[in-house]
């Protein structure tokens, strides 16, 4: 009987699949015919654009129920998994700036957070606003526990943690900061998934997605085969929890990247069993299964103080790398620590995120000074183009904030571009970060090269070099920009000025007319 109404069911399902087809067909062969030959010239363009446009929209609809249908392709199957190889999201980590301008915010946000419980049993237990602007006028260079927030259904041990609703997904957010030179302040914040979170990633992994049609606003829709399926939907799971994460942050330390609305420089920990990413290759049945976790990057970065680990880019094809993936196995990745596991509650996840925790903190420092300098000049370019496009509409209002935004990014500038430069200093480097961070080859391309591998790229050297570049941009253009907004907002400032003078002889003219009018009122009564 139940097999009797599964087939029923498939049945009907197929038929009104079919019935789908033949009316997307119907529709598609009318929009052509609509929109070709001499009803294309008679049409207005208007109608003419809408109608290609659901021709469109009924192509990407018709190619969908075709990869409902149809699975012999290799191209449409889903992504095949090796066996016995598991993901599990470790943590996840987040950067926020705030450069001199936003000194005073950082504080307030500081004194608002609730943070301070957790020095009620440290020797120096002065509030963080006070801590901050102590590092700030003394350069302090070492990293200081801001707070820690936890999730209310939270059951574990916190001791003078602020309870909060965190993102679903999260059981804990522990929060850090360091001074780099009098002027920058960089927030760290750890995000410790739960036990569903940690799984998530694995199981979008693993299951059988059946194809999409992905709908976005202003675009086009596009059908996703199952192959895609399965990419989409476990790229979309580890991006959650990335714009969650962000999200958090931003309501509780919002600074240069989250006012500018610009990507949080991110990291994440990916911990593998049965597979080791920095030394195996997945082999080209399962390329697919590596692209959707992001390890089909052609390099790595490692380092000696990271043993059996590997950074590896989300997108390695650009210069702003905002989310990377620390990666590696489990086993392996335990081996140098585990003498000191019993410190982290024998947990071996635990130990290995927070062993390693200062090490991708400053990775993701590098990252946050390089796409500071890069995102300035991007902003500096902007404002000029306005401010030259757009002077006569400056009011007297917009001309006061072009100045304040001119002086606050000049002094940012200035200072921040001497105190990045302590990033790369032999001291930093042996009480704060990683005394080395190299440029090396997958495991892939190793295997294409057969394993011989090429020379390796210092990428501190390769950071220092590009955030050097672009900060002396900065200060070259500075004074350059800073004329050309001097001027159009000068420009602006007397266009605005006549346009009030033209207004008040306006007035002037009609209150003139009004005393005539009142004067000779009872002339005209007395005659009349």
């Amino acid at each position: 009987m139940n097999v009797f109404i599964i087939k029923l069911s498939m049945q009907k399902r197929n038929e009104s699949r079919m019935m789908r087809s033949r009316r997307l067909h119907a529709q598609k062969k009318v929009l052509f015919w609509l929109g070709s030959s001499w009803r294309k010239k008679i049409l207005p363009k208007p109608v003419s654009n809408a109608i290609w446009k659901r021709a469109n929209d009924v192509l990407s609809c018709e190619e969908h129920e075709r990869q409902i249908s149809s699975d012999t392709s290799p191209f449409e199957q889903n992504i095949k998994i090796p066996d016995g190889c598991r993901v599990r999201m470790g943590g996840l980590w987040l950067v926020e700036l705030f450069p001199s301008s936003l000194s005073d915010t950082l504080l307030k946000q500081l004194d608002k957070s609730g943070w301070d419980g957790v020095h009620a049993y440290a020797l120096n237990r002065n509030p963080n606003s006070e801590k901050a602007r102590e590092a700030r006028t003394k350069e302090n260079i070492g990293w200081w526990r801001l707070g820690h927030d936890v999730d209310k259904g939270f059951r574990g041990f916190a001791p003078n943690a602020v309870f909060l609703d965190l993102p679903h997904g999260f059981e804990s957010v522990e929060y850090n900061a360091i001074q780099i030179g009098s002027s920058l302040t960089v927030i760290s914040a750890f995000f410790s998934p739960t036990e569903e979170m940690r799984t998530k990633l694995d199981a979008e992994w693993h299951a059988e997605h059946e194809p999409i049609l992905l709908k976005q606003r202003g675009k086009r829709p596009r059908a996703l085969s199952r192959r895609e399926s399965d990419i989409h939907a476990t790229q979309l799971a580890r991006n959650e929890a990335y714009e969650k994460a962000r999200n958090w942050l931003e309501r509780r330390c919002k600074g240069f990247f989250s006012r500018n609305e610009l990507k949080t420089p991110a990291a994440d920990l990916l911990l593998f069993e049965g597979f080791d990413p920095t030394e195996e290759t997945m082999g080209k049945d399962y390329r697919d299964a590596g692209r959707a976790l992001g390890l089909d990057s052609t390099f790595h970065w490692i380092s000696t103080e990271m043993p059996n680990l590997a950074a590896i880019p989300l997108d390695d094809r650009h210069s702003d790398f905002d989310f990377i993936g620390i990666v590696g196995n489990i086993e392996n990745a335990i081996k140098p620590i585990a003498k000191h596991l019993s410190l982290y509650g024998n947990n071996e996840e635990r130990a290995i995120a927070y062993h390693y925790a200062k090490h991708v903190q400053d990775i993701l420092l590098q990252i946050c000074m390089v796409n500071y300098s890069k995102y300035m000049l991007e902003l500096y370019a902007k404002r000029r183009d306005v401010a030259c496009r757009e002077y006569k509409r400056h009011s007297l209002k917009k001309t006061e904030g072009l100045r304040f935004e001119m002086l606050t990014d000049s002094l940012d500038i200035k200072e921040a571009s001497h105190d990045a430069a302590m990033l790369w200093e032999i001291t930093w480097r042996q009480w704060n970060g990683l005394e080395d961070l190299r440029l090396a080859e997958s495991p892939e391309l190793r295997s294409k090269n057969g394993n011989q591998s090429n020379s390796e790229v210092d990428l501190l050297r390769k950071f220092k070099n590009v955030a050097n570049r672009n900060f002396k941009l900065l200060l070259e253009r500075d004074s350059t920009y800073r004329d050309i907004l001097a001027t159009a907002s000068s420009i602006g400032a007397d266009i605005a000025s006549e346009r009030l003078s033209r207004v008040a002889i306006i007035v002037a003219l009609i209150s003139l007319v009004v005393a005539i009018a009142t004067l000779c009122s009872p002339l005209i009564h007395a005659n009349g």
